[in-house]
């Protein structure tokens, strides 16, 4: 069952990091060029044109899957690392490790959190001003 969760847990990272991709790729992308490569025929620079007329739309396609994707790695990220730590742990008290376990289910949600809010809102800004 460990093993399910951590192929989520990863499945949801790549996805998540899909997003972030598509969203750095769009606000960094110079229209001028996109459009001279569409004039030339280049395959999926008209379709970069489209999305780059609707970037409102896009980027918030984009912010909803990478929050989705946050929430899910915080959900599934720990009952797994409470699975991989109970060996650890195991010889504890049950109120020990029902502490363990509630504190990692919180600092995993709020580390996620942290870093969906803090780490790419501020890169997004640095990389754009």
């Amino acid at each position: 069952m460990t093993a399910l969760l951590l192929v989520g847990l990863l499945l949801l990272v790549a996805i998540n990091g899909f997003f972030v991709a598509a969203e750095f790729a769009l606000v960094r992308s110079r229209r001028g060029k996109i459009e001279q490569l569409a004039e030339e025929g280049e395959s999926g620079a008209e379709a970069v044109v489209e999305q780059l007329d609707k970037i409102d739309e896009s980027l918030s396609a984009c912010q909803v899957g990478i929050t989705m994707a946050s929430i899910g790695i915080g959900f599934l990220g720990e009952p797994s690392l409470a699975a991989l730590l109970e060996p650890v742990f195991g010889g504890l008290s049950h109120g020990v490790r029902r502490r363990w376990h509630l504190a990692s289910s919180g600092r995993g949600r709020s580390g996620e959190t942290w870093k969906d809010i803090m780490l790419k809102r501020l890169t997004f800004n640095l990389l754009t001003h």
